[in-house]
C-alpha cells in the first residue's frame, strides 16, 4: 500500500468517526429536548392542578363563610365574621359594614373591625354613592387623614344589602387581586347576610310593640327576669316603674283612634328621652307602659318617675292638646320584692293605689305593705 492510499484510508476513518459522533450528539440533543418537553408539560399540568386546587379551596372557604354567617346567633356576629374574612383577604387593619337603613335611601354604619379614625367612616352615606366597586375612593362626608380605601357593595338578586369598606395607609394601595378577593367574599356573603337581617327583623317584630317601637310585654318579661338575675348576682338594686295614661279612652273617643295612636307614639318618644340608655322601656298594652331601671334604688326611682311624669304631662301643653295625666307605680328590688314576678306585682299594686287615690301621682309600695304617694 502506497503512502497515498494510507492517507486516504485514515481520512475515511476520521470521517466515519465524525459522523458517528454527530449522530450520538444529535441523539443526545434530541433526548434532552424530549426530556425538557416532558418536564415542561408536567410543569404545566402541575400548575393547572395547583390553580384548580387553589380555586377549589377558595370556593370551599367562601361557602364555609356563607354557612357560618347564616348560622350566626345574631346580626352582629354575622357582620363580625364577614369583616374578619375581608380583613384577611385585603390584609387591611380595619374594615366596616354599612347596611341599608329603614328609609331605603341611605346606608347606616352597622359594624367595624380594627382601629379606625371615626372621621373616615360617616355614620350614614347616600345609597346611590356606593353602587360599584371602587378603590381609593373616599366615602361621602368622610374626613380625617387620607387612607387607601376599598368599597365593595353587598347585593342580593340585584337589590342592595349594604357596603363593605376596608382600608389601610395611603402608601399601601390595594392590588387588583386583593380587590377581586374582597369582591368574591361580598358576592358569596350577601345572600347569607340578607337572610340574617330578615331573621333579625322577624325577631324584632316578635319582641317590639308594632305601634311605638318599644319592647312588647313578652320582651319586657324576659328583660325583667334577666335584670333581676343580674341584680341578685351583683347585689345591686333594680327598680320597676309602671305608668298609666289617664283618660286615654276619652281622648280616643274625642279625637279618634288615629289621633290616639299618634299620641301613644309621641308619649313613647318622650319616655325614651326621659330615661337612660341602659333602661328598658316597654308598652304592656293599651295605655300602660313600664320602664325597667337597672342599678336604681328607691330614692333615685322616684326622681326618674317624676321626670318621666313631668315630661309626659308637659307634652299636652306644648302640643296644645287636652291635658295628659300620668299615674305611676314603682317598686324596687330587693326592698319590695325578690323575684321578677313579685316585683311586677308590687309595682302594679302601687300603680293602682295611685289611681284609686285620684291619679296623676306616683305611688311606691313597701313590703309591709303601706303605700306612699308622692
Amino acid at each position: 500500500m502506497t503512502l497515498r492510499d494510507e492517507a486516504d484510508r485514515r481520512r475515511s476513518e476520521r470521517r466515519a468517526r465524525g459522523v458517528a459522533h454527530g449522530r450520538i450528539a444529535l441523539a443526545a440533543t434530541t433526548g434532552l429536548l424530549a426530556g425538557a418537553g416532558v418536564m415542561l408539560a408536567r410543569s404545566v399540568r402541575e400548575r393547572r392542578h395547583r390553580d384548580t386546587g387553589g380555586q377549589a379551596r377558595e370556593l370551599a372557604n367562601l361557602l364555609a363563610l356563607a354557612q357560618s354567617i347564616v348560622a350566626a346567633p345574631d346580626l352582629q356576629t354575622a357582620m363580625d365574621l364577614l369583616l374578619h374574612a375581608v380583613g384577611r383577604a385585603a390584609r387591611s387593619p380595619w374594615s366596616a359594614v354599612y347596611l341599608v337603613g329603614p328609609t331605603g335611601t341611605e346606608l347606616i354604619l352597622s359594624a367595624t373591625r380594627g382601629t379606625v379614625d371615626a372621621a373616615i367612616l360617616p355614620k350614614s352615606i347616600p345609597l346611590t354613592a356606593t353602587l360599584h366597586v371602587t378603590t381609593d375612593h373616599v366615602l361621602p362626608g368622610a374626613k380625617g387623614a387620607p387612607h387607601s380605601i376599598l368599597n365593595v357593595p353587598l347585593t342580593c338578586q340585584g337589590a342592595p344589602v349594604g357596603l363593605v369598606v376596608t382600608g389601610r395607609r395611603l402608601s399601601e394601595r390595594f392590588r387588583p387581586d386583593e380587590s377581586s378577593a374582597v369582591s368574591r367574599i361580598a358576592i358569596h356573603s350577601s345572600d347569607a347576610l340578607r337572610r340574617v337581617i330578615e331573621i333579625e327583623e322577624l325577631r324584632s317584630m316578635a319582641s317590639q310593640d308594632s305601634l311605638t317601637g318599644l319592647d312588647n310585654k313578652r320582651r319586657f318579661l324576659d328583660n325583667l327576669a334577666e335584670e333581676v338575675a343580674r341584680a341578685k348576682r351583683y347585689n345591686q338594686p333594680l327598680t320597676l316603674i309602671m305608668l298609666d295614661i289617664g283618660q286615654f279612652n276619652a281622648h280616643n273617643d274625642a279625637g279618634g283612634h288615629l289621633a290616639g295612636d299618634a299620641r301613644l307614639i309621641h308619649l313613647a318618644g318622650v319616655m325614651r328621652s326621659a330615661i337612660r340608655s341602659s333602661d328598658h322601656p316597654a308598652r304592656l298594652g293599651g295605655d300602660e307602659f313600664a320602664v325597667i331601671c337597672p342599678m336604681t334604688g328607691r330614692d333615685e326611682a322616684v326622681t326618674v318617675a317624676s321626670r318621666v311624669k313631668a315630661m309626659m304631662t308637659d307634652m299636652g301643653t306644648e302640643s296644645k292638646e287636652s291635658s295628659i295625666t300620668v299615674s305611676i307605680g314603682t317598686a324596687t328590688f330587693p326592698d319590695d320584692a325578690d323575684t321578677g314576678e313579685s316585683l311586677f306585682s308590687a309595682a302594679d299594686t302601687a300603680l293602682y293605689a295611685a289611681k284609686r287615690a285620684g291619679g296623676d301621682q306616683i305611688g311606691s309600695t313597701e313590703l309591709e305593705p303601706s303605700l306612699k304617694l308622692f
